[in-house]
Protein backbone atom coordinates (compact mmCIF):
# COMPACT_ATOMS: atom_id res chain seq x y z
CA UNK A 1 0.00 0.00 0.00
CA UNK A 2 1.35 2.96 -0.95
CA UNK A 3 2.01 6.37 1.35
CA UNK A 4 -1.14 8.18 -0.36
CA UNK A 5 -3.46 5.57 -0.15
CA UNK A 6 -2.29 5.34 3.56
CA UNK A 7 -3.65 9.05 3.80
CA UNK A 8 -7.02 8.50 2.48
CA UNK A 9 -8.17 5.73 4.63
CA UNK A 10 -7.07 8.73 7.57
CA UNK A 11 -9.43 11.10 5.85
CA UNK A 12 -13.23 11.40 7.48
CA UNK A 13 -14.53 11.90 3.47
CA UNK A 14 -16.16 8.20 3.62
CA UNK A 15 -18.21 8.59 6.51
CA UNK A 16 -19.33 12.15 5.56
CA UNK A 17 -20.53 10.17 2.38
CA UNK A 18 -22.35 7.94 4.19
CA UNK A 19 -24.23 10.40 6.14
CA UNK A 20 -25.48 12.44 3.30
CA UNK A 21 -26.46 9.38 0.68
CA UNK A 22 -28.45 8.32 3.71
CA UNK A 23 -30.28 11.07 3.20
CA UNK A 24 -30.69 10.18 -0.63
CA UNK A 25 -27.91 12.61 -1.99
CA UNK A 26 -25.63 11.01 -4.54
CA UNK A 27 -22.34 11.71 -3.30
CA UNK A 28 -18.76 9.35 -3.10
CA UNK A 29 -15.84 10.32 -0.78
CA UNK A 30 -13.80 11.60 -3.87
CA UNK A 31 -15.93 14.65 -4.86
CA UNK A 32 -16.06 16.11 -1.00
CA UNK A 33 -13.34 18.44 -0.71
CA UNK A 34 -12.10 18.84 2.92
CA UNK A 35 -11.31 21.84 4.77
CA UNK A 36 -9.98 24.17 7.51
CA UNK A 37 -13.37 24.36 9.18
CA UNK A 38 -16.73 25.38 7.22
CA UNK A 39 -15.38 29.11 6.75
CA UNK A 40 -12.66 27.87 4.46
CA UNK A 41 -15.84 26.10 2.76
CA UNK A 42 -17.56 28.49 2.02
CA UNK A 43 -14.86 30.54 0.58
CA UNK A 44 -13.58 28.16 -1.67
CA UNK A 45 -17.19 27.89 -2.90
CA UNK A 46 -17.78 31.74 -3.56
CA UNK A 47 -14.49 31.65 -5.36
CA UNK A 48 -15.70 29.25 -7.64
CA UNK A 49 -19.00 31.02 -8.61
CA UNK A 50 -17.89 34.86 -7.98
CA UNK A 51 -15.37 37.38 -8.22
CA UNK A 52 -14.52 40.89 -6.94
CA UNK A 53 -17.28 42.95 -7.49
CA UNK A 54 -19.98 40.50 -7.94
CA UNK A 55 -23.29 40.62 -5.75
CA UNK A 56 -23.87 37.76 -3.35
CA UNK A 57 -27.75 37.19 -2.03
CA UNK A 58 -27.43 36.30 1.83
CA UNK A 59 -29.85 36.21 4.57
CA UNK A 60 -31.20 39.21 6.50
CA UNK A 61 -30.15 38.81 9.48
CA UNK A 62 -26.41 36.72 8.47
CA UNK A 63 -23.81 35.57 10.37
CA UNK A 64 -21.65 38.20 10.92
CA UNK A 65 -18.28 35.70 9.66
CA UNK A 66 -20.25 35.46 5.92
CA UNK A 67 -20.27 39.53 5.64
CA UNK A 68 -16.77 39.60 6.53
CA UNK A 69 -15.82 37.02 4.19
CA UNK A 70 -17.77 38.20 1.58
CA UNK A 71 -16.40 41.64 2.06
CA UNK A 72 -13.11 40.05 2.07
CA UNK A 73 -13.08 39.01 -0.95
CA UNK A 74 -13.86 41.96 -2.61
CA UNK A 75 -17.70 41.15 -2.96
CA UNK A 76 -20.75 42.86 -2.28
CA UNK A 77 -23.67 41.05 0.32
CA UNK A 78 -26.90 42.20 -0.70
CA UNK A 79 -29.85 41.34 2.29
CA UNK A 80 -32.93 38.96 1.49
CA UNK A 81 -35.75 39.38 3.81
CA UNK A 82 -35.59 36.58 6.32
CA UNK A 83 -38.78 34.98 8.23
CA UNK A 84 -38.41 33.90 12.01
CA UNK A 85 -39.31 30.80 11.31
CA UNK A 86 -39.41 29.70 7.77
CA UNK A 87 -35.87 31.33 6.47
CA UNK A 88 -35.60 33.24 3.23
CA UNK A 89 -38.65 34.59 1.49
CA UNK A 90 -39.10 33.59 -1.75
CA UNK A 91 -41.38 36.44 -2.70
CA UNK A 92 -38.45 38.99 -1.87
CA UNK A 93 -35.54 36.60 -3.23
CA UNK A 94 -37.52 36.52 -6.68
CA UNK A 95 -38.02 40.19 -6.40
CA UNK A 96 -34.29 40.97 -5.73
CA UNK A 97 -33.26 38.48 -8.60
CA UNK A 98 -34.70 40.32 -11.10
CA UNK A 99 -33.69 43.58 -9.87
CA UNK A 100 -30.26 43.14 -8.85
CA UNK A 101 -27.14 41.17 -11.08
CA UNK A 102 -27.15 38.18 -8.80
CA UNK A 103 -24.50 36.41 -8.90
CA UNK A 104 -24.61 33.67 -6.13
CA UNK A 105 -26.74 33.20 -3.00
CA UNK A 106 -25.30 32.29 0.04
CA UNK A 107 -28.05 31.00 2.76
CA UNK A 108 -28.69 28.62 5.82
CA UNK A 109 -31.83 27.03 5.06
CA UNK A 110 -31.17 24.46 7.64
CA UNK A 111 -31.08 26.89 10.84
CA UNK A 112 -29.99 30.49 10.27
CA UNK A 113 -27.44 31.76 12.72
CA UNK A 114 -28.93 34.15 14.48
CA UNK A 115 -32.76 33.65 13.80
CA UNK A 116 -33.07 29.71 14.01
CA UNK A 117 -35.39 29.65 11.34
CA UNK A 118 -35.46 26.57 9.06
CA UNK A 119 -37.21 25.92 5.65
CA UNK A 120 -39.22 22.50 5.98
CA UNK A 121 -38.07 20.24 3.23
CA UNK A 122 -40.96 21.29 0.44
CA UNK A 123 -39.90 25.14 1.19
CA UNK A 124 -35.83 24.40 0.47
CA UNK A 125 -37.02 22.09 -2.68
CA UNK A 126 -38.92 24.93 -3.86
CA UNK A 127 -35.92 27.58 -3.24
CA UNK A 128 -33.67 25.34 -5.14
CA UNK A 129 -36.15 24.92 -8.01
CA UNK A 130 -36.32 28.70 -8.37
CA UNK A 131 -32.71 29.58 -8.63
CA UNK A 132 -31.95 26.95 -10.78
CA UNK A 133 -34.76 28.56 -12.80
CA UNK A 134 -32.29 31.46 -13.36
CA UNK A 135 -29.14 29.48 -12.95
CA UNK A 136 -27.85 31.14 -9.63
CA UNK A 137 -25.63 28.85 -7.47
CA UNK A 138 -26.87 28.52 -3.97
CA UNK A 139 -24.03 27.59 -1.47
CA UNK A 140 -25.35 26.22 1.82
CA UNK A 141 -24.23 26.88 5.13
CA UNK A 142 -25.15 23.40 6.73
CA UNK A 143 -23.07 23.52 10.24
CA UNK A 144 -26.41 23.34 12.31
CA UNK A 145 -28.29 20.96 9.99
CA UNK A 146 -27.33 17.99 12.71
CA UNK A 147 -28.63 20.34 15.46
CA UNK A 148 -31.96 20.29 15.11
CA UNK A 149 -35.05 20.74 17.29
CA UNK A 150 -37.97 19.00 15.11
CA UNK A 151 -38.95 15.07 14.62
CA UNK A 152 -36.20 14.61 11.49
CA UNK A 153 -33.00 16.01 10.47
CA UNK A 154 -33.42 18.50 7.51
CA UNK A 155 -32.81 17.47 3.83
CA UNK A 156 -29.55 18.90 2.28
CA UNK A 157 -30.97 21.63 -0.58
CA UNK A 158 -28.34 19.61 -2.62
CA UNK A 159 -30.78 16.63 -2.64
CA UNK A 160 -32.70 18.97 -4.62
CA UNK A 161 -30.22 20.26 -7.16
CA UNK A 162 -31.07 18.91 -10.67
CA UNK A 163 -28.09 21.41 -12.51
CA UNK A 164 -25.50 20.69 -9.98
CA UNK A 165 -25.25 24.75 -8.57
CA UNK A 166 -25.60 23.57 -5.15
CA UNK A 167 -22.81 23.39 -2.59
CA UNK A 168 -23.15 22.39 0.79
CA UNK A 169 -20.15 23.75 3.35
CA UNK A 170 -20.37 22.15 6.59
CA UNK A 171 -17.80 21.22 9.77
CA UNK A 172 -17.90 19.08 12.73
CA UNK A 173 -17.34 22.11 14.57
CA UNK A 174 -20.73 22.96 16.09
CA UNK A 175 -21.13 19.23 17.36
CA UNK A 176 -18.00 17.36 17.74
CA UNK A 177 -15.01 19.43 18.39
CA UNK A 178 -14.43 22.98 17.55
CA UNK A 179 -10.42 22.97 17.86
CA UNK A 180 -10.26 20.40 15.29
CA UNK A 181 -11.16 22.96 12.30
CA UNK A 182 -12.38 20.13 10.57
CA UNK A 183 -14.77 21.16 7.78
CA UNK A 184 -16.01 19.84 3.95
CA UNK A 185 -17.76 21.12 1.05
CA UNK A 186 -19.52 18.90 -1.26
CA UNK A 187 -19.18 21.07 -4.58
CA UNK A 188 -21.42 20.20 -7.03
CA UNK A 189 -20.72 21.00 -10.37
CA UNK A 190 -17.95 22.96 -9.18
CA UNK A 191 -15.79 20.03 -8.14
CA UNK A 192 -12.54 20.67 -10.32
CA UNK A 193 -12.81 24.40 -9.18
CA UNK A 194 -13.24 23.57 -5.79
CA UNK A 195 -10.19 21.35 -5.98
CA UNK A 196 -8.08 23.62 -7.62
CA UNK A 197 -8.69 26.53 -5.11
CA UNK A 198 -8.16 24.24 -2.63
CA UNK A 199 -4.83 23.31 -3.51
CA UNK A 200 -3.71 26.98 -3.71
CA UNK A 201 -5.12 28.11 -0.85
CA UNK A 202 -4.03 25.77 2.17
CA UNK A 203 -2.95 22.62 0.19
CA UNK A 204 -4.41 19.70 2.63
CA UNK A 205 -6.46 19.67 6.00
CA UNK A 206 -4.69 18.14 9.04
CA UNK A 207 -4.88 14.09 8.87
CA UNK A 208 -4.88 13.18 12.86
CA UNK A 209 -7.79 15.46 13.81
CA UNK A 210 -9.81 13.43 10.65
CA UNK A 211 -8.78 10.09 11.77
CA UNK A 212 -9.92 10.77 14.94
CA UNK A 213 -13.14 11.82 13.78
CA UNK A 214 -13.56 8.86 11.46
CA UNK A 215 -12.80 6.89 14.42
CA UNK A 216 -15.14 8.32 16.49
CA UNK A 217 -17.90 8.13 14.14
CA UNK A 218 -17.41 4.27 13.68
CA UNK A 219 -17.70 4.10 17.31
CA UNK A 220 -21.23 5.07 17.41
CA UNK A 221 -20.20 7.46 19.66
CA UNK A 222 -20.71 10.60 17.71
CA UNK A 223 -24.57 10.02 17.10
CA UNK A 224 -24.81 9.40 20.81
CA UNK A 225 -23.48 11.98 21.37
CA UNK A 226 -25.28 14.23 19.12
CA UNK A 227 -28.71 12.62 20.83
CA UNK A 228 -28.00 14.36 23.64
CA UNK A 229 -26.93 17.08 22.57
CA UNK A 230 -30.07 17.59 21.06
CA UNK A 231 -31.55 17.35 24.36
CA UNK A 232 -29.42 19.45 26.37
CA UNK A 233 -29.74 22.19 23.44
CA UNK A 234 -33.59 22.50 23.64
CA UNK A 235 -33.41 22.31 27.85
CA UNK A 236 -31.13 25.35 27.66
CA UNK A 237 -33.09 27.23 25.40
CA UNK A 238 -36.51 27.12 26.88
CA UNK A 239 -34.31 28.03 30.59
CA UNK A 240 -32.74 30.85 28.37
CA UNK A 241 -36.07 31.92 26.89
CA UNK A 242 -37.81 32.09 30.60
CA UNK A 243 -34.93 34.05 32.60
CA UNK A 244 -34.43 36.33 29.46
CA UNK A 245 -38.50 37.18 30.15
CA UNK A 246 -38.05 37.33 33.53
CA UNK A 247 -34.61 40.33 33.89
CA UNK A 248 -35.35 42.00 30.61
CA UNK A 249 -38.05 44.79 29.70
CA UNK A 250 -41.46 43.37 28.96
CA UNK A 251 -41.69 44.56 25.80
CA UNK A 252 -38.79 42.33 24.33
CA UNK A 253 -39.03 39.59 22.05
CA UNK A 254 -37.39 36.95 21.90
CA UNK A 255 -37.04 34.36 18.85
CA UNK A 256 -38.07 30.19 19.52
CA UNK A 257 -35.47 28.92 17.38
CA UNK A 258 -36.33 25.81 15.40
CA UNK A 259 -32.39 24.25 16.16
CA UNK A 260 -28.84 25.53 16.61
CA UNK A 261 -27.54 27.05 20.09
CA UNK A 262 -28.96 30.78 20.03
CA UNK A 263 -31.06 33.45 20.84
CA UNK A 264 -32.25 36.50 18.84
CA UNK A 265 -33.69 38.80 20.94
CA UNK A 266 -35.31 42.26 19.99
CA UNK A 267 -35.25 45.11 22.13
CA UNK A 268 -37.60 48.36 21.96
CA UNK A 269 -36.38 50.83 18.69
CA UNK A 270 -34.66 53.09 21.20
CA UNK A 271 -32.47 50.50 22.45
CA UNK A 272 -29.02 50.45 20.52
CA UNK A 273 -27.16 46.81 22.13
CA UNK A 274 -23.47 47.92 20.62
CA UNK A 275 -23.72 51.13 22.79
CA UNK A 276 -23.46 48.84 25.84
CA UNK A 277 -22.21 46.12 24.59
CA UNK A 278 -17.73 47.33 26.09
CA UNK A 279 -19.97 47.90 29.10
CA UNK A 280 -21.84 44.52 29.61
CA UNK A 281 -17.85 42.93 28.27
CA UNK A 282 -16.41 44.77 31.57
CA UNK A 283 -18.57 42.97 34.00
CA UNK A 284 -17.86 39.61 32.45
CA UNK A 285 -21.28 39.22 30.31
CA UNK A 286 -20.44 38.25 26.04
CA UNK A 287 -23.18 38.61 23.77
CA UNK A 288 -23.36 39.86 20.38
CA UNK A 289 -24.85 42.76 19.04
CA UNK A 290 -27.54 42.88 16.41
CA UNK A 291 -25.63 45.99 13.93
CA UNK A 292 -23.18 43.35 13.21
CA UNK A 293 -24.82 40.80 11.55
CA UNK A 294 -26.40 43.34 8.44
CA UNK A 295 -23.68 44.96 6.08
CA UNK A 296 -26.29 47.44 5.82
CA UNK A 297 -26.22 48.29 9.57
CA UNK A 298 -29.66 47.21 10.51
CA UNK A 299 -30.65 45.33 13.83
CA UNK A 300 -29.09 47.97 15.87
CA UNK A 301 -31.71 47.14 18.99
CA UNK A 302 -31.30 43.59 18.75
CA UNK A 303 -28.70 40.87 20.17
CA UNK A 304 -27.95 37.56 20.07
CA UNK A 305 -27.71 35.22 22.76
CA UNK A 306 -25.91 31.93 23.16
CA UNK A 307 -27.61 29.14 25.37
CA UNK A 308 -24.67 26.90 23.97
CA UNK A 309 -23.02 26.15 27.41
CA UNK A 310 -23.44 24.58 30.23
CA UNK A 311 -25.62 25.81 32.35
CA UNK A 312 -24.52 27.45 35.55
CA UNK A 313 -25.18 29.91 38.07
CA UNK A 314 -22.99 32.15 36.70
CA UNK A 315 -25.13 31.80 33.06
CA UNK A 316 -27.83 33.09 35.24
CA UNK A 317 -26.60 35.68 36.93
CA UNK A 318 -24.84 37.22 33.29
CA UNK A 319 -28.54 37.32 31.58
CA UNK A 320 -29.68 39.31 34.70
CA UNK A 321 -27.20 41.36 34.45
CA UNK A 322 -27.34 42.24 30.87
CA UNK A 323 -31.47 42.45 31.69
CA UNK A 324 -29.94 45.19 34.32
CA UNK A 325 -28.21 46.84 31.17
CA UNK A 326 -31.31 46.90 28.84
CA UNK A 327 -33.25 48.54 31.89
CA UNK A 328 -30.50 50.96 32.43
CA UNK A 329 -30.04 52.14 28.83
CA UNK A 330 -33.43 51.87 28.00
CA UNK A 331 -34.40 54.59 31.12
CA UNK A 332 -31.35 56.92 30.25
CA UNK A 333 -32.20 57.06 26.54
CA UNK A 334 -36.32 57.78 27.49
CA UNK A 335 -35.30 60.20 30.22
CA UNK A 336 -32.84 62.18 27.41
CA UNK A 337 -35.87 61.74 24.95
CA UNK A 338 -38.29 63.69 27.95
CA UNK A 339 -35.49 66.42 28.44
CA UNK A 340 -36.42 67.94 25.38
Amino acid sequence: MNLWSCYRRCEVTNEVSFRYQEQGVAINSDEIVITNGAQEALSIALQCVAQRGDVIAVESPCFFGMIELIETLGMKALEIYTCTEDGVCLDELTSAIQQHPIKACLFSTAINNPLGSMKTDEQRQAMVSLLEKYDLPLIEDDVYSELYFTQSKPKPAQLYSEKGLVMTCSSFSKTAAPGYRTGWLLPGKYEEQAKRIKRAQSCSTPLLQQWTLNEYIQSGDYDRHLCVLRKKLIYNCERMRELIAECFPSEVCISKPLGGSVLWVRCQSHVNTSEFFQEALDQGVSFAPGIIFSPSGKYANYMRISFGVQWSEQVESAVKTLGDLVIEYSQKQLDKKSEF
